[in-house]
């Protein structure tokens, strides 16, 4: 027996349900999503699904990092700050007594 239908993640559902669909999936996604579902996920009560209010943290969490993502260079900047406080936190855990200094 062969199954054609698709399941998409409840995340999707999520984020469908905010208003954010838009700022997460590129064009293609969306456009590769049947209309009948995304309108009837927005529809859908927002508990649903258990612990559900995880996603309303998730939600803030998207909004303060949308406006890093709509500058190439903000973005770009916050990577290489990313790469470099995680190439300092390597060299410092390696050095004895390190940690110590720098608290100091």
């Amino acid at each position: 027996m062969n199954h054609n239908r698709k399941s998409y993640d409840t995340a999707i559902k999520h984020i469908t349900r905010n208003g954010l669909l838009t700022h997460i999936l590129y064009n293609e996604q969306i456009a590769a999503i049947p209309r009948s579902n995304i309108s009837r996920w927005k529809q859908e009560s927002n508990d649903k699904y258990q612990f559900c209010e995880v996603n309303k943290t998730i939600k803030e969490e998207i909004e303060l990092i949308k406006p890093i993502n709509q500058s190439f260079k903000i973005k770009k900047i916050n990577e290489c700050y990313f790469k470099l406080a995680d190439t300092f936190y390597k060299v410092i855990s390696q050095v004895k007594g390190m940690k110590s200094i720098i608290k100091e």
